[in-house]
């Protein structure tokens, strides 16, 4: 989920700052209902799946950031750029199922910051629900160019890579992944079965052993698949 609370906070944080919203005249919310409510009350929203309200206050904050920032309004204590706005935005578009807009703002934020590496990573995670995998590649590529010492990134593409066939790629992207980041262990697993697409058997076994020697218990179903593969080999 996007937001980590339980169902019961986040119905009653938006219940509160809806309350505290409509003390506003709906006429007079989009210009003079103060920033700070507004981004309370969309983000409790979301928080609820209550993504219609959700996205009208964020609208709303990205049409004045917009405009703030044309005019060259912005200070120093300004606590909301348009483009953490549009982040944000796109983030809820994508929830509530609205992937086209989604699309759209999340590259609208990578215009203006190349940097935002996360914004590649939804495109590449909308791509690939989508079965678009060689465009999924292309983002999750663009992720590692904007943050290249985050492995959990080499993860994701190489998870990418070997969803797409391309077997070689997959293997040389987790065994990067696997250096950056030894305790994560679905690197070992994924990559044991990226090794015995490619035939290599010896290295399988080391991969998969590693993911069972070190797998928590949540993995069990994961284990016992490992625990045959591994048995497969000798």
């Amino acid at each position: 989920t996007l937001f980590p609370y339980t169902t019961l906070f986040r119905s009653q944080a938006f219940s509160f700052f809806d309350r505290a919203l409509k003390t506003w005249p709906e006429r007079d919310r989009a210009r003079r209902a103060p920033q700070v409510l507004l981004w309370l009350h969309g983000l409790s929203a979301a928080h609820a799946e209550q993504y219609a309200p959700a996205l009208v206050d964020l609208r709303i904050l990205l049409d004045r950031a917009e405009q703030a920032e044309a005019a060259g309004a912005l200070t120093q204590f300004s606590t909301l750029r348009a483009n953490e706005v549009r982040y944000v935005l796109a983030t809820v578009e994508q929830q509530a199922g609205l992937t086209d807009s989604a699309v759209s703002h999340y590259q609208q934020v990578l215009v203006h910051d190349l940097g935002q590496y996360m914004a590649h990573t939804q495109l590449a995670n909308i791509h690939e629900s989508m079965k678009q995998l060689d465009l999924a590649i292309e983002e999750r590529r663009r992720a590692i160019a904007a943050n290249p010492d985050d492995p959990s990134l080499q993860y994701d593409l190489g998870y990418t890579l070997a969803r797409a066939g391309r077997f070689t790629e997959a293997r040389a992207a987790l065994r990067e992944a696997m250096e950056g980041n030894p305790l994560n262990p679905r690197i070992p697993y994924v990559l044991g079965k990226v090794e015995l697409r490619l035939q290599d058997a010896d290295a399988a076994r080391a991969s998969l052993s590693r993911f069972i020697a070190m797998a928590p218990s949540r993995f069990a179903e994961q284990v016992e698949d490992a625990k045959a593969d591994v048995a497969s080999l000798h």
